[in-house]
């Protein structure tokens, strides 16, 4: 329904925002996707991000802090 196409839409991220939203390049964003360290979803010929990739990708960046 319509209603489940904007609900979609509003919580999903296509590339560009989510670079944007996360600070790296488009490039950077294929190779840590290609790597296995970018969760996404396909809709058919289209990448998105769910808000919960955000923070799995980011954890998943932390690095412990030196002494």
């Amino acid at each position: 329904t319509d209603t489940n196409k904007i609900s979609l839409q509003k919580s999903t991220m296509n590339e560009a925002e989510f670079c944007k939203r996360v600070g790296i390049s488009r490039t950077t964003a294929w190779r840590e996707r290609k790597a296995g360290r970018l969760p996404f979803c396909r809709i058919g010929d289209k990448v998105v991000y769910l808000p919960r990739h955000i923070d799995e990708f980011l954890n998943n960046c932390e690095r412990p802090a030196k002494a």
